[in-house]
């Protein structure tokens, strides 16, 4: 809990230096009301669905199946995927070419 205090207070932050309340907002909207908040309430429910019968185990099969599906039909976040192995892919091979491969 104090961690996420202190991601919130750099946020809270860094919007009043920059000025950006709207953008922020926007982003906020989007993406915990619209996406991570629903998803959320859904995967709790499906946990207590899966705990209520007494198979927590298939519920975490079940779960992270959701998850899997979700991330491999969300182009938005293969996208970003991808884009983050790149960046790593390109910071791994910035030793000038004298790698002794």
């Amino acid at each position: 809990m104090p961690l996420a205090l202190i991601v919130f207070a750099t946020l809270a932050l860094l919007t009043a230096l920059k000025g950006n309340f709207v953008e922020v907002g926007d982003a906020f909207q989007k993406d915990v009301v619209e996406g991570f908040l629903p998803m959320g309430a859904g995967l709790v429910g499906l946990a207590l669905v899966f705990s209520i019968i007494g198979a927590p185990g298939a519920g975490r099969v079940f779960i992270s199946l959701v998850l899997v599906s979700y991330l491999l039909t969300n182009s938005t976040a293969i996208k970003a995927i991808e884009e983050q192995l790149a960046s790593l892919k390109k910071e791994g091979s910035t030793d000038g070419g004298n790698s002794s491969e």
